[in-house]
């Protein structure tokens, strides 16, 4: 199984470059999430009379969630251009969201298993990790989409950095004593080609046929986070993204 490491640099992303990542919002499903808030109350309103509790309240939950969806990737878009400000939540609640919105807008893929291992909060940028969890999440259904079992689970646990880790994080950020969380992403889906791996942080390098803006995204999100980001992929066995992010930044 081939491994790579995207490490945060040591200097912050420039001014152009954050802009620049800040109006990829086409991506992340922003604007089905969008839609779906403009279509779905005209829906209710006309046809309101006719429908049963069960579809109603179904659909009430569907607005819900592509509303939280929007909000979080308008408040991750712009914490990208102004990263300054933080606040502490629960990662059980960003968990929440992300299955809701999986759950909603792609029933027919795979859904992921989703697992944390302990109750913990963090002091970071909530709907940064949102956008990143969830961009991870997506490429993992996308991937496992031709398999007849597919399986996608996500890891969240507390983990210590060894001397060697602390060493992808950037000069002198942290110390060993610091809390980090450890997310890790896995699916059996087709697996990255090992020549690619040290190019899919790479705006325009993709796993897929399309252009690649998700993956660059994701690294540069890492990187917004304080933290790094490990791949670990086998072709026709599967791929493990594993993130670290430090537990309070």
């Amino acid at each position: 199984m081939a491994e790579y490491i995207l490490k945060c640099p040591p200097k912050p992303l420039e001014e152009i470059e954050l802009l620049t990542i800040a109006n990829l919002r086409r991506g992340h499903d922003y604007k089905i999430a969008l839609n779906l808030l403009t279509d779905l109350p005209a829906y209710m309103i006309e046809d309101g009379e006719i429908l049963e509790k069960e579809k109603l309240l179904s659909l009430l939950r569907t607005l819900q969630t592509s509303a939280t969806h929007v909000k979080n990737i308008d408040f991750a878009l712009q914490t990208i251009i102004d990263p300054k400000f933080s606040e502490t939540f629960q990662i059980k609640d960003v968990a929440n969201d992300l299955g809701n919105m999986l759950s909603v807008r792609y029933g027919a893929y795979q859904q992921p298993e989703i697992n944390i291992n302990g109750t913990f909060s963090m002091n970071s940028h909530p709907d940064l990790l949102y956008m990143q969890l969830y961009n991870q999440l997506r490429n993992a259904q996308q991937s496992c989409t031709q398999q007849p079992s597919p399986r996608i689970h996500m890891n969240i646990s507390s983990h210590k950095l060894t001397k060697k880790e602390l060493g992808y994080t950037g000069e002198n950020q942290f110390t060993q004593e610091k809390s980090f969380v450890k997310i890790d992403i896995t699916d059996n889906g087709f697996g990255i080609d090992e020549v690619l791996l040290p190019d899919i942080f790479k705006r325009g390098v993709s796993t897929k046929l399309t252009r690649g803006i998700g993956l660059a995204l994701s690294g540069q999100t890492c990187h917004l986070l304080k933290g790094f980001i490990k791949v670990n992929s086998e072709l026709g066995k599967g791929t493990t993204f594993s993130m670290y992010l430090p537990q309070e930044i």
